[in-house]
């Protein structure tokens, strides 16, 4: 579904990714993962659009998405959460989501056609409500999202991603910060959502989330992919122990 192929990126004299090349396999949990300033986010920041590589190739269901702009990326079926909660605290839990409508342009459109306005309107909320409901937020549409707890947050910024209906789910550490409990949960929503067929990419660094649902590890250090293979074969490999080791963290409880 997803090729990278040879990506790098500098700013000014500094190299944040370096020939970096995997592949994303449709119907799958793939993790990306590393020490801090790895290049994980930065690549997530070019696949996505929201930065332009200096050079290499990055193809979406075959097609070269180069000279896309984010949005367009969207479009095609990319969604993306970030490191920081993006989301409106002072709006409600279901407005939050409304917003994140991919039609939100076309209602304006049809803003003096009541009729199509209104059936549009009505089809998003049924969206919103299916994922509120999915992700056990149903109980706090009317709820302001800045009075959510931290880990409910988290599960919005994922309900708000999944209401673009992507082919592609990408969540920029979507499990930091949060208690065992919810740890476990998020873990439980996302290969739930594999099962139905979704394909997905994250970031995170609790190792034990990681190992516990992804199909395929994507190990990166100063930019570069050090090892990719399934989380038994990534917990062996002596390069991703020595790069965890060279932080201060073995690769079991690296948090």
């Amino acid at each position: 579904m997803l090729s990278v192929n040879h990506l790098k990126k500098s700013f000014g004299g500094i190299t944040a990714v370096k020939n970096c090349s995997f592949e994303v396999q449709g119907g799958s949990i793939t993790a990306l993962i590393g020490p801090n300033g790895a290049g994980k986010t930065t690549v997530f920041n070019i696949v996505t659009g929201f930065m332009r590589q200096d050079h290499g190739e990055i193809f979406f269901n075959n097609k070269n998405i180069d000279e896309l702009p984010s949005h367009k990326r969207a479009a095609l079926g990319i969604a993306r959460t970030f490191q920081t909660i993006r989301l409106f605290p002072k709006m409600t839990v279901l407005e939050n989501l409304l917003l994140a409508m991919p039609n939100t342009k076309e209602q304006w459109y049809h803003a003096f056609q009541n009729s199509a306005l209104k059936k549009i309107e009505e089809e998003n909320k049924k969206v919103a409500l299916t994922w509120l409901s999915f992700v056990g937020l149903h109980a706090k549409i009317d709820e302001a999202a800045g009075n959510l707890s931290y880990g409910q947050q988290k599960l919005l910024e994922i309900a708000r991603a999944l209401c673009r209906s992507p082919k592609l789910l990408m969540l920029d550490e979507p499990a930091a910060g949060v208690n065992p409990a919810m740890l476990k949960k998020i873990g439980e929503l996302l290969t739930k959502l594999k099962q139905q067929g979704m394909t997905i990419l994250f970031i995170e660094h609790d190792m034990e989330f990681v190992m516990g649902i992804a199909d395929k590890i994507i190990v990166l250090d100063y930019g570069e992919e050090i090892a990719i293979g399934k989380p038994v074969e990534i917990q062996k490999n002596q390069r991703v122990i020595d790069a965890y080791l060279g932080v201060g963290g073995g690769l079991e409880n690296h948090d």
